[in-house]
């Protein structure tokens, strides 16, 4: 027996026998299957003890037979694990990012919530007109939740709270304060102070100082630029754009972030900056440019400060007061060029004024200093100080500069003297800032905690206000986000009779204007349309500034009646809504001979100057108006969701804290109504 077992052959693998193909695409299947009914199962035990008011199951598990079951479930899992591999049919390695998955049911979870408006359940029955706002409130309010999870997903590990307050750490920041808080609010799971807790973590993080350059086309803005830089960033000799500023920031490699109101943004190399800048390379602003980021790894940038080229004076100038403010970049300084060989003008007198009533901090600079003599540059500062002092009001420090070799010293003297000292006091205000910020977060978290800790703090008390009226002005004003994104939404889309309105306008303008001589033709048409333009954009400009005045003033009236501080007053809600696209005109030439308006009349000549101005430039018209109308829908839906998100931040923290209130009242008037009497 044992020399015939020794030369029995001993079976190999390949003798083995073996499930077919087929076979193990079955085996796989049914434990892919059996492993979703497990999911299931999991997802009962997991949900059994849930407070949702939505809960399908009946607690019935204990902790202990919860274990068993989750014990099980893990054997299972592991005995298929082991028979798929005896048989070569384990599954692939998950190839589905978890925070894709999330993001993607978020956007169906928003679509579900959409459809909850009066607008689409008009089919069951029409909507009450007085539940209207009430209803999309509601939708708002729980769409601000799915945002801000969404934010947090689309952040990753970038918006890793503890990873960035460890940052800021190494970075020889205090962050003590706000440790602290972000423990408290996991471990309680106070999910509404998460975006005020980010707020305030990139207040402390942006501590950038932003000087928006104005001056005129041949002011010399960016040779001052790239002299600062350090290098040529900025091209040099060419007529800019005139419906986007262009902002340097630090960088560790040099890059340029463009986005575009009709597509994707793109990132291009920086030599590619021409191409969206220029009138040359992007005439009208063809190519529906919004934004222009400028990234570079020059050392004065890398101490916080970014620089904003704007286009220039002219129709900056020209607008209307309501219209200009805007217009104006964010900034924390704006420096006015003057050329030292030429003379003061309106347009910078004007500019100066709109600075002003933006409460936007200016200095004057005389740029080309080198091209005058010490004495004329002397007496050139001198007089620009009188005269703007004169015309201003107030006290108007004038310094000259140059870039030229020889007379860097100036220029200098002028980063010294006037610039450091207001970068450093920006900082000063910044972490003045951020220390209200932290400082209201912290009382709102105290005042979450000591509302679930005394649910019995309603009981024989009669708020103040009533929760229910606060909550529904919050769910108003949530509503008016909604209305204001349809407003903006339908201004991007041009109505056949505008470009025929703006030439009839036009032609109006030029008649009045007579053509004598004193102002082009040309010049004409383009402030015509520029002040067109405006007024679009000041329809915009308004609705949001409402919108914005409208949300502060429900916020502060909601934190005094729940006992909170006021939400910061400071000017971060208008600085959402600065940066408006002014119209982007071109060149567009006409070719005039003005009738006789003494024998025609007024009426006659404007029909005769409109059929003219129809023949030469109407499709240039038509463009810049159809382009202004694309870059005003982009930037007022982004502005608007900067505002919206703004709101959230503070909204999420009033509403939990209101459910608080609701909550301690009801279990204070369940104990009252369970007493003896």
């Amino acid at each position: 027996m044992a020399s015939r077992s020794r030369s029995t052959p001993t079976p190999t693998e390949a003798d083995a026998p073996v499930l077919n193909e087929n076979h193990r695409r079955h085996l796989l299947a049914s434990c892919v299957y059996v492993d979703r009914l497990l999911a299931d199962i999991d997802t009962v035990v997991a949900t059994a003890d849930s407070a949702s008011p939505f809960a399908r199951y009946v607690n019935d598990l204990s902790p202990a037979l919860a274990r068993v079951v989750r014990d099980y479930l893990t054997r299972l899992r592991t005995d298929m694990l082991r028979v798929l591999e005896r048989h070569h049919a384990m599954p692939e390695s998950p190839r589905i990012s978890a925070v894709h998955a999330i993001r993607t049911a978020l956007s169906f979870v928003d679509i579900a919530l959409v459809e909850l408006k009066p607008e689409y359940i008009r089919g069951y029955g029409e909507v009450p007109p007085s539940l209207v706002p009430e209803i999309n409130g509601f939708v708002e309010e729980l769409q601000s939740v799915v945002r801000a999870l969404d934010r947090a997903l689309a952040a990753g590990q970038a918006g890793d709270i503890d990873e960035r307050l460890k940052r800021l750490e190494r970075a020889g920041e205090d962050v003590s304060i706000l440790a602290s808080l972000e423990r408290t609010i996991d471990e309680q799971g106070l999910v509404e102070f998460r975006p005020a807790l980010d707020t305030a973590l990139a207040r402390l993080e942006d501590q950038r100082f932003e000087v928006a350059v104005f001056g005129r086309v041949s002011a010399g803005k960016s040779s001052l630029l790239n002299h600062l830089m350090g290098q040529a960033v900025l091209p040099v000799g060419v007529t800019p754009i005139t419906a986007v500023p262009t902002r340097v920031t630090y960088g560790a490699t040099a890059s340029v972030d463009v986005e575009f109101a009709d597509r994707r943004a793109e990132r291009v190399d920086l030599d590619r900056l021409g191409d969206f800048v220029t009138e040359q390379q992007n005439p009208a602003n063809a190519k529906h440019v919004t934004r222009l980021v400028v990234h570079v790894p020059a050392p004065r940038l890398q101490e916080g400060i970014v620089f904003v080229d704007t286009p220039g004076l002219g129709s900056l100038a020209t607008s209307g007061a309501a219209e200009t403010l805007a217009y104006l970049p964010r900034c924390d300084l704006a420096v006015v060029l003057i050329d030292a060989a030429s003379t003061l003008t309106e347009d910078d007198i004007a500019t100066l004024h709109r600075l002003q009533q933006a409460a936007i901090p200016a200095m004057v600079v005389l740029s080309k200093a080198d091209l005058v003599s010490a004495d004329d540059r002397d007496r050139a500062v001198a007089y620009t100080s009188r005269q703007l002092s004169t015309e201003l009001g107030t006290p108007v420090a004038v310094r000259a500069i140059s870039t030229a070799a020889g007379s860097e010293g100036l220029l200098d003297a002028w980063i010294e003297d006037d610039l450091r000292p207001l970068l450093a006091r920006h900082r000063e205000l910044a972490h003045a800032s951020v220390l209200r910020k932290i400082g209201a977060l912290r009382a709102g978290v105290d005042a979450a905690l000591e509302a679930r800790t005394r649910v019995r703090l309603a009981r024989g008390s009669t708020p103040a206000v009533d929760p229910a009226i606060v909550e529904r002005d919050l769910r108003a004003t949530s509503g008016g986000f909604d209305d204001a994104r349809r407003a903006i939404d339908e201004g991007g889309d041009v109505r056949r009779e505008e470009p025929d309105a703006a030439l009839h306008e036009i032609a109006a303008a030029l008649v009045e204007a007579g053509l004598n001589g004193a102002t082009p033709a040309d010049t004409t048409v383009q402030d015509t349309l520029t002040h067109i333009g405006a007024a679009k954009a000041e329809r915009i400009a308004r609705l949001l500034q409402t919108l914005a005045a409208d949300a502060q003033r429900v916020l502060a009236t909601t934190a005094s009646a729940l006992g909170l501080p006021e939400p910061s007053t400071d000017d971060e809600w208008q600085s959402l809504l600065r940066g408006l696209p002014q119209i982007d005109v071109g060149t567009l030439t006409v070719d005039l001979r003005l009738p006789m308006i003494g024998a025609l009349g007024h009426d006659v000549a404007r029909v005769r100057v409109y059929r003219a101005l129809r023949a030469q430039i109407a499709e240039g018209v038509a463009a810049a108006i159809d382009g202004h109308a694309k870059l005003l829908r982009s930037w007022g839906l982004g502005a608007l969701a900067r505002l919206r998100q703004q709101f959230d931040v503070q909204a999420q923290i009033y509403r939990a804290r209101l459910a608080d209130a609701v909550g301690a009242g009801s279990a204070s008037r369940t104990i009252d109504d369970s007493a003896p009497h």
